[in-house]
């Protein structure tokens, strides 16, 4: 679990109640478009990408365990791609949603932005850190259009 400690905002305000192994709307897109799934303080980049292209559905992740296969199969089966946003080496919810999409035959397009493995030679902001490990609004505008990594 990701929670900010910084004074960031409430990004869950008017979602429903948490709940262990939910996945929490943060904004409605368009049903059968792009999903952007992930957790924690740096969904605030994708509910910007959101705002930028209100085609964009946003899903929160409450949790990764317990976080039911079934929940994930519904999101696979609604959206034709799914950009998975992850401030956590391993992409851990990455590598489990391609797994299941591959289990299941699933063609929806996934692609992953998720910190590298190496570690970052550079000083900044949270933010600026975070654009140079490639996540920013950009690059999930860019996936969005169908621009995959």
């Amino acid at each position: 679990m990701r929670i900010g400690k910084a004074g960031e905002p409430d990004l869950t305000a008017g979602a429903v109640p948490w709940g262990p192994g939910m996945l929490r709307v943060l904004h409605r897109g368009e049903e059968g478009g792009t999903c952007v799934l992930g957790y924690g303080p740096i969904m605030a980049l994708a509910l910007d990408a959101a705002r930028a292209d209100g085609r964009i559905t946003v899903l929160s992740a409450t949790s990764l365990q317990p976080l039911d296969d079934d929940v994930l199969g519904r999101v696979l089966a609604l959206y034709s791609k799914i950009i998975i946003l992850e401030e956590a080496a391993g992409a851990p919810l990455a590598g489990r949603l391609r797994a299941l999409a591959h289990s299941l035959g699933d063609p929806v397009m996934i692609s992953s932005l998720v910190l590298p493995r190496e570690f970052p030679h550079s000083c900044g902001t949270h933010e600026e850190l975070l654009a140079a490990a490639g996540l920013s609004v950009e690059k999930i505008l860019a996936a969005a259009a169908g621009d995959f990594d």
